[in-house]
């Protein structure tokens, strides 16, 4: 892990049901579940990422969100608490 890495926890949905929750995770340890995210997406699915970090919530939004099907926020302080 670099000293200079974001971390952040994300909650994955799918079609409203959270399916997976992630805790203190970098971008080698999401990179492979937002693959699935994007996979899931492009098959017609609904699916949410919800990011406790505002600057990974940014980026993501930045990177991702003209994805068909996917909702990208970011959890109110009492979510992330």
């Amino acid at each position: 892990m670099n000293d200079n890495e974001i971390r952040t926890d994300i909650d994955i949905f799918l079609n409203g049901v959270q399916v997976e929750a992630l805790v203190n995770v970098g971008p080698e340890e999401a990179g492979p579940y937002i693959q699935a995210v994007s996979l899931g997406c492009a098959l017609g699915q609904n699916m949410e990422l919800r990011f406790s970090s505002p600057d990974v919530f940014a980026l993501a939004t930045l990177i991702l969100g003209m994805t068909e099907g996917l909702t990208i926020t970011l959890k109110s302080e009492a979510e992330a608490a």
